[in-house]
C-alpha cells in the first residue's frame, strides 16, 4: 500500500507546478483557497479528524503528504526517537527571571526539532512526535500546590506568563519573513490549572467545570493566552475542562467570540486528546460522536485530537453535513488555517527557498546547546536559606555525606515532557558532589522519591566522620505530573523521617538541603531548624544537574552565583492556598501574592531568592505624570556591593492608590536578570506598559485617573522574609481616562 501511495505522490509532485497552491508568486490566501477547494468533502473530513496519534492522511492525487500535528517542544524536542538536548522544566526556567534565556531555549528546541524532522522526512517517517507543530508552550498558571502539572507552568503570575509566552513563541518560530521554523501552540486554553485526579474533591480534568468570573478570567487566567495571539502563535489547544458549564472544546465564546473576534487570532484550534469523548462520556454535554464533533466545529474548533478511540469523533463530518448539523462551507473554512500553517512551514514551496530545510542532525545536542543547558540549570536554582556556608571553599572537604532519594537519581531530575538525552551528557547530584570532596559517602535511604520504604540505618551510618552533609530530596513523576496530583503538602513518604535522622546525627556538621520539586511542599521544619545551613530549590534541572550544582556550590564558573527567584508564593500552611477546585482569586484571604489580604506572611514570597553578594538600589528616575494609555519609562542604578560577580533579578511592581478600583494588591510590571560585576553598578532601564495598569471594570478594560505606587528592587516591597536589599518606592500620577479594547485578556 505504501508503494502505491509513493508512486501516486511522485506522479503528483512531478505535475505539482500546475497547481496554484504550489505557485509561490500567489498570496498565501489564494494558495490556501485553491488547495482546499480541490478537496472532496471526504478528504476534508479526514484532515479535520486526525490531529493526534495518527497523522492526517496524505492526498496522493495532489502530491500532499500526510502530516503529524502532535509534537511537544516546551523545553526541547520531546518524544521523537533519538536524543535531544533536555533543558530544565518550565517552572525552573520561570525562576531564572531571564527573558532572553527563555527565547534562546525555545530557539534551540526549534533548531533541534527542525533538524530531526528533516531526518524523519528523508526516511518517509511522518508520525506522532516527529512533526513541526508544537503543543507548546503550557500557559496554565500555578494556583495550588496539589496540581500535578505545576512544573510545566511559568508560575502564578499572569504578567510573567505573558512575557515568557512572547519570548518562547518568537524564539521557537524564528524571524524569517516568509517561513516559520516550527509553530507554537498555546495550551491549555483556558481556565485549566487542576485538578487532574478525582481524589481532589471528586473532580478530575475529564469532568471539572471551572466556575470563573469574567473579572478573574480577564485579570488572571487569560492574559498569557492573549499574549500568545499578539506574539503570533499559530494555534491554541483547548483544555479538558468546562468553563461555566460549557466544555471548552465546544465553547463558542472562547473559541470564536474571544480569540477570533476580540484577539484577531487567525490560526487553528485543536482539542486536547480525547476531549470530544469527555463531552459524551463525562460531561454528558452531547449524546453521540456526531453531536460532539458538530458542536465543536460550530463553536470554532479546527481539528480534533482523538484519544485512543478506534474511530475519531470527527469521522462524522460527512454525516453531519448531510444532516445539516454542519455546513460544507464551515468545515472547509475550518481546514484553511491548517493548510496555511503547513504552507508557512514551507511544505508546498521548493525546499531551496526555505533556510530551515537545511538543518541537519549535527545541530542536535550541539556543544552550544550543551552549554545552554548548563547555563539554564545554574540560573534556575533559588537559594532559600544560607547561614554563610555557601559558597563552599574549594579543595576543602575530604569526606562528605550525600543522602536522600535524589542522591544518584537521574530519571526524576527531568520532570514530565522532557527530551531523552544522550547518556554521556547526563549528570546527577552525585556526579556533581564527587567533584567537591575526596570521598562521598552515599545512602539513598529510599528506593525512589515516593519513599514508601525507608532504611534509616543506611542513612545514619554514612554521617560519621564527614565534613559536610548533603540531603537530596523532592518529588518526581510518581508524586506529581500530568494525570497525577499530589495528595497532600508533605514531603513524600518517609522523607521527613530521613531529614530528621540527618539532623539528629549531623554532629554539628553543616547540612545543605537540595530540593527537587515542581511546586511547593511543607518544608517549614527544615527552614526553621538552625542545624540546616542552607536550602536550595533546584526544581527539575534535567541533564546538566550535577555540573550545575557543583558550579553553584563552589561558585567556580561564570553565572554560578544563585540569582533565581521563586515564581510562586510559598505558604507555611496548605490551607492558605484555598480549595484547588475554587478558581475565585479573591476567595477567603485571596490567592497568590496579587490578591492575598490576610494577616500571615508566607514562608517565602513570590520573587524571593538569596545571593552570595549584596545589592543596593539608587538613582530611580521615572515619568512622574503619564496620560492614561501611555507607558511609564524609568531607570534605576543597581550596585553589586559584594566581592563576587553576580546576576540580580530586578523586579518592578505597581499598586493602585484608589481603593475603590477592582485592583490587585500589587502586580509585577517588569523584570529582568542583569549581570553586575563585583563592586560595580549598572543602570537598568524599564518600561511599565499601559496595559499592565489597565483593570477590568464593568465589562471593559479601563485605565482610570489615580495615584499609583511604583516599587523597584530585587524583591517585593514590605516582605517579612527579605533578600536583604532595599526596595525603592515612588508615586506617579495617571491623568485622564482610557478605555481599551481587549488589551490584556
Amino acid at each position: 500500500m505504501q508503494v502505491v501511495f509513493l508512486a501516486a505522490l511522485l506522479l503528483a509532485l512531478s505535475d505539482g507546478a500546475q497547481y496554484p497552491f504550489r505557485d509561490t508568486s500567489l498570496s498565501w490566501s489564494d494558495r490556501v483557497d485553491d488547495l482546499v477547494g480541490r478537496l472532496t468533502l471526504e478528504e476534508v473530513q479526514d484532515q479535520l479528524a486526525y490531529g493526534g496519534r495518527a497523522a492526517a492522511p496524505g492526498i496522493p492525487r495532489l502530491g500532499i503528504e500526510h502530516y503529524a500535528w502532535w509534537s511537544n517542544c516546551g523545553r526541547g524536542y520531546v518524544g521523537a526517537p533519538g536524543n535531544a538536548t533536555a533543558f530544565p522544566q518550565a517552572i525552573g526556567l520561570a525562576a531564572t527571571f531571564d527573558k532572553n534565556l527563555r527565547f534562546r531555549i525555545a530557539e534551540a528546541g526549534g533548531i533541534e526539532g527542525r533538524a530531526k524532522h528533516a531526518y524523519f522526512m528523508q526516511h518517509n517517517d511522518q508520525s506522532m512526535h516527529k512533526g513541526l507543530s508544537c503543543f507548546s508552550p503550557n500557559m496554565d498558571l500555578l494556583r495550588h500546590p496539589f496540581w500535578g502539572r505545576n512544573q510545566e507552568t511559568a508560575g502564578e503570575d499572569p504578567y510573567m506568563a505573558r512575557v515568557y509566552a512572547d519570548y518562547f513563541i518568537r524564539g521557537l518560530q524564528g524571524d524569517h519573513p516568509r517561513y516559520i521554523r516550527m509553530n507554537a501552540g498555546c495550551k491549555h486554553f483556558a481556565m485549566h490549572s487542576g485538578p487532574e485526579n478525582a481524589h481532589n474533591g471528586g473532580n478530575s480534568r475529564s469532568n471539572f467545570d471551572s466556575k470563573v468570573s469574567m473579572y478573574d478570567m480577564r485579570m488572571t487566567y487569560l492574559p498569557g493566552f492573549r499574549q500568545c495571539a499578539e506574539s503570533g502563535t499559530y494555534s491554541y489547544m483547548t483544555s479538558y475542562n468546562a468553563v461555566n458549564g460549557v466544555p471548552v472544546a465546544a465553547n463558542k465564546w472562547l473559541l470564536t467570540d474571544l480569540i477570533r473576534g476580540e484577539w484577531n487570532f487567525t490560526g487553528y484550534t485543536l482539542s486536547d486528546g480525547g476531549a470530544m469523548t469527555n463531552m459524551v462520556t463525562s460531561f454528558h454535554y452531547k449524546n453521540s460522536r456526531a453531536e460532539a464533533c458538530a458542536a465543536s466545529l460550530n463553536a470554532g474548533l479546527n481539528i480534533d485530537v482523538p484519544g485512543r478511540e478506534e474511530h475519531p469523533y470527527c469521522l462524522t463530518i460527512v454525516e453531519n453535513v448531510h444532516s445539516g448539523a454542519l455546513s460544507e462551507h464551515l468545515v472547509r473554512e475550518r481546514l484553511k488555517p491548517l493548510f496555511y500553517t503547513r504552507m508557512r512551514l514551507g511544505e508546498f514551496d521548493p525546499p531551496a527557498m526555505n533556510p530551515y530545510t537545511k538543518y541537519t542532525l549535527d545541530m542536535v545536542e550541539s556543544p552550544a546547546h550543551q552549554k545552554l543547558a548548563l547555563e539554564a540549570a545554574m540560573k534556575s536554582f533559588v537559594l532559600l536559606k544560607n547561614k554563610g556556608v555557601l559558597p563552599l571553599q574549594r579543595n576543602h572537604y575530604a569526606n562528605v555525606a550525600l543522602v536522600g532519594p535524589f542522591a544518584d537519581d537521574t530519571k526524576n531530575l527531568y520532570g514530565d515532557y522532557s527530551p531523552i538525552t544522550s547518556s554521556h551528557y547526563k549528570t546527577n547530584v552525585e556526579d556533581g558532589i564527587k567533584q567537591i570532596a575526596t570521598h562521598v559517602h552515599k545512602a539513598r535511604g529510599c528506593n525512589d522519591p515516593t519513599c514508601t520504604h525507608y532504611d534509616s540505618a543506611s542513612v545514619i551510618s554514612q554521617l560519621n566522620n564527614v565534613d559536610l552533609i548533603f540531603v537530596a530530596i523532592g518529588t518526581g513523576q510518581a508524586v506529581e505530573r500530568e494525570g497525577r496530583d499530589k495528595y497532600d503538602y508533605n514531603l513524600p513518604g518517609h522523607q521527613k523521617d530521613l531529614v530528621t535522622d540527618v539532623l539528629s546525627h549531623a554532629h554539628n556538621k553543616p547540612v545543605i538541603v537540595l530540593l527537587f520539586t515542581g511546586s511547593q511542599l511543607d518544608i517549614n521544619f527544615i527552614d526553621e531548624d538552625d542545624r540546616v545551613s542552607a536550602i536550595v530549590e533546584c526544581f527539575l534541572p534535567a541533564q546538566a544537574t550535577g555540573n550545575a550544582i557543583r558550579h553553584m556550590l563552589l561558585n567556580d564558573a561564570p553565572g554560578a552565583v544563585p540569582a533565581g527567584r521563586l515564581p510562586f508564593t510559598w505558604w507555611h500552611l496548605v490551607q492558605t492556598y484555598g480549595d484547588i477546585n475554587n478558581y475565585d482569586m479573591q476567595a477567603g484571604d485571596g490567592k497568590t501574592y496579587r490578591y492575598y489580604k490576610g494577616s500571615g506572611d508566607p514562608l517565602y514570597p513570590f520573587g524571593y531568592g538569596l545571593s552570595y553578594t549584596h545589592f543596593s538600589y539608587s538613582g530611580l528616575t521615572y515619568d512622574h505624570i503619564i496620560q492614561a494609555g501611555h507607558d511609564l519609562h524609568g531607570s534605576v542604578v543597581v550596585h553589586n556591593e559584594g566581592h563576587v560577580d553576580a546576576d540580580e533579578a530586578v523586579q518592578v511592581y505597581i499598586s493602585w492608590g484608589d481603593n475603590s478600583l477592582p485592583a490587585p494588591v500589587r502586580q509585577l510590571a517588569w523584570f529582568d536578570r542583569v549581570p553586575i560585576p563585583k563592586g560595580g553598578q549598572k543602570t537598568v532601564h524599564f518600561t511599565v506598559e499601559a496595559k499592565t495598569m489597565a483593570l477590568w471594570v464593568n465589562n471593559g478594560w479601563k485605565i482610570s485617573p489615580t495615584s499609583m505606587k511604583l516599587y523597584v528592587g530585587g524583591q517585593q516591597p514590605n516582605q517579612a522574609r527579605s533578600v536583604g536589599s532595599n526596595v525603592l518606592q515612588a508615586t506617579f500620577t495617571v491623568e485622564g481616562t482610557k478605555h481599551l479594547q481587549s488589551l490584556v485578556g
